[in-house]
């Protein structure tokens, strides 16, 4: 009876295995690329796998069901840019037949090439069809990455939009320049074509005069055939993990200049993340040229005029329209100089220089813009009695305190005719933010200090060799090019050693500045590694270097400004980034500094915002005279509180806060008018702030 009943067990065990094995399971990941979808889709957007699998049973091991509708289970998800993954179960030895769907959800397809459904397929399975097919083995599968067939033509299952070449990699770039046609500043019919700018390691020798990769108009895409795209292909010796590339699109207008993206900072990405694992993942997400999507706003025209005072220009001797100097804006239509360049046109009875422009654009939108001084030629002759020596060439940028060297932003209203707020409280704008009050008449001794311990501290200084005390060289590297020229030294690029005299980790230095020059100090920090220096700050935004100012002893608005022969500096913290940029000295309001030093101002004051009007964010500025509990909040018209900005304790200094236009519990707040307040039980001043969006 034991016997009969062992073997009856051992029979209905075999029997079990047999059944589990008619029916394995097997994990299968599918990998898909968006890249080549001819529409907007985005990463929060819907990406889905419809089809069968030929066993008849469209619920799969795992419970998800695969229908070739949009019932089906089978939702990617995005991991990263275009790259889109789902792992499901399948039987071993079944067929999946299958496409990629795609939308901006469920029910709403991308335009091409048939309402979200992509193209046909060949496959290597030999099987009959113009889908994409699967064979499931008895292992665990991850296929390779899939490219969204966007044509009606037939591709390969496994089809790549450039050609693969040994021992490189390709990197796939994808812009979308709808934004710029519908406020008409690009035709593609005219202009173009679109391409790319950089550093290396795609662009040879770190040059950004030149392209290193042309675009080519997707001509079927969806969205009025808005999309440029292109491939550089990069040896694989030249990629270093860890390497970042630095890049912008540029494109050409009809009169082939340059029209570079200027509302944004350089893109970038990290080489590692490109091949990482040692797999190529080369296809960047597409974005729209210049951050600039299609509103949908109606166009309006607009005269925009400015109001400017190179005073201090004048007085120092770097700019002379009489022998041919000309001030102009660039930005607005381009940074080509001169051809793209606004001219400003000095008016004699009004006393000013005033350039005006017309435009055709959508309220709310931004121009960016510099000043810049072009030289007549002779200033660049050594035998004309106009030579100018120190000069870097003709063009001599601005680097305006009053936006931390950033460039200048002014949001266009909706308005027939409008003028850009001038700097600090005056009605213009001063050429580098240099009033003619802060030209500096004596000869002065400046004292720099800067705490050098945070460049040892690895949470800090996180990228960087790190600082090593009585080992490396500390350093200014100055970058303000109108304080260097007054001293006949290079415009950029000067260096000055710090040292630590007493070893407290605070490098300090003086310099001797001889009369006249400038009461602002733009400069970087760096020290000396065993390979490469390190600089902290660059970049384009503000913060990209420290900007400090020289206070004046007396001054009256309209009136006498006295100055101390020497001047002692805040000691600012050595920072990777994000620059400290002090709040200067108001000359419209009387100054009286009982010290030859700023690291007791006995001044307080709000700076007017910036940019203003904004979208979507605006800089406030603000200096604290005496250790007291300091708020700035917002308000809206009515005098209701929208959000805090700052609610605490503040020592003597300069400090900065920022407000991204939304309230206190983070949701946007709506377009108009609000104010600023900064308050202390000694002080008060409110601003006004205008938020377009």
């Amino acid at each position: 009876m034991t016997s009969l009943r062992s073997t009856a067990l051992v029979a209905l065990a075999l029997l079990v295995l047999l059944t589990m094995s008619a029916y394995a399971q097997v994990n299968v990941t599918v990998r898909f690329n968006a890249a080549t979808v001819l529409d907007t889709l985005d990463t929060h957007h819907f990406v889905q796998i419809r089809g069968e699998v030929t066993s008849g049973n469209n619920t799969l091991p795992d419970g998800n069901t695969i229908t070739w509708d949009n019932a089906s289970d089978l939702i990617m998800d995005n991991v990263g840019g275009d790259y889109w993954e789902i792992t499901f179960q399948m039987e071993e030895d079944d067929t999946l037949l299958y496409k990629f769907w795609t939308g901006f959800d469920e029910n709403t397809g991308t335009s091409v090439v048939w309402d979200g459904w992509e193209g046909p397929l060949s496959n290597s399975f030999g099987v009959a069809t113009d889908n994409r097919v699967f064979i499931s083995g008895s292992e665990d599968t991850v296929l390779d990455i899939q490219y969204y067939n966007s044509s009606e033509s037939t591709k390969e299952q496994y089809w790549r939009p450039y050609v693969e070449e040994p021992d490189s990699t390709a990197f796939y770039f994808r812009v979308n320049m709808a934004g710029y046609e519908e406020i008409a500043e690009f035709d593609p019919d005219t202009e173009g074509p679109v391409t790319a700018y950089g550093s290396t390691p795609l662009a040879p020798n770190d040059n950004w005069d030149l392209p290193f990769v042309t675009l080519t108009r997707e001509s079927t895409t969806g969205v009025a055939a808005s999309f440029w795209s292109g491939v550089v292909q990069v040896a694989n010796d030249d990629l270093t993990a860890g390497e970042t590339q630095n890049y912008k699109f540029v494109f050409y207008d009809e009169n082939t200049n340059e029209v570079w993206e200027n509302n944004i900072s350089n893109r970038w990405f990290d080489i590692s993340d490109m091949i990482a694992d040692g797999e190529a993942d080369t296809t960047l997400h597409w974005v729209w040229f210049d951050d600039r999507a299609p509103t949908g706003q109606e166009l309006i025209e607009t005269t925009v005029t400015w109001l400017v005072d190179p005073g201090a220009l004048e007085e120092l001797g770097f700019f002379d329209q009489t022998v041919g100097d000309q001030l102009l804006i660039s930005g607005p239509n381009g940074w080509t100089i001169p051809d793209q360049a606004i001219e400003v046109i000095y008016q004699p009875l009004l006393g000013y220089w005033i350039a005006s422009e017309d435009f055709t654009r959508q309220p709310g939108d931004v121009l960016q813009y510099k000043y810049v001084v072009l030289y007549d030629s002779s200033r660049v002759d050594t035998l004309s009695p106009n030579y100018f020596p120190g000069l870097p060439g003709v063009e001599l940028w601005e680097e305006p305190s009053s936006t931390g060297g950033a460039n200048r932003l002014y949001t266009i209203l909706d308005q027939d005719e409008q003028t850009v707020p001038g700097d600090y409280n005056y009605d213009y704008q001063f050429y580098s933010g240099i009033p003619p009050e802060g030209v500096i008449d004596v000869d002065e001794d400046i004292h720099f200090s800067i705490d050098m311990e945070p460049a040892t501290d690895p949470d800090v200084n996180t990228t960087n060799p790190l600082f090593r005390p009585g080992v490396d060289t500390a350093y200014l590297y100055f970058e303000s090019p109108v304080l260097m020229l007054s001293q006949g030294l290079p415009a950029y690029e000067h260096t000055v050693d710090l040292e630590d005299l007493d070893g407290d980790g605070v490098y300090t230095t003086t310099m001797e500045f001889g009369a006249p020059f400038v009461y602002q100090l733009g400069y970087r920090i760096g020290y000396t590694t065993d390979d490469e220096p390190v600089l902290n700050g660059g970049g384009v935004e503000r913060g990209r270097r420290y900007y400090q100012f020289i206070w004046p002893q007396f001054h009256t608005p309209g009136g006498e400004t006295i100055w101390f022969d020497e001047f002692t500096l805040r000691t600012l913290d050595w920072m990777p980034f994000d620059l400290t940029v002090e709040v200067p000295p108001d000359f419209s309001q009387e100054q009286d500094v009982d010290e030859s030093s700023a690291s007791r101002p006995d001044t307080w004051f709000l700076a007017p915002a910036y940019p203003n009007p904004f979208n979507p964010s605006t800089t406030i500025d603000f200096i604290v005279g005496s250790r007291e509990k300091v708020t700035v909040k917002v308000y809206s018209v009515l005098g209701q509180e929208v959000t805090t900005l700052v609610n605490d304790v503040k020592v003597p200094g300069a400090y900065t806060a920022a407000w991204n236009g939304q309230d206190g519990s983070g949701k946007p707040v709506a377009s108009g008018l609000y104010f600023v307040r900064m308050s202390s039980p000694s002080f008060q001043q409110v601003r006004k702030v205008t938020l377009l969006r």
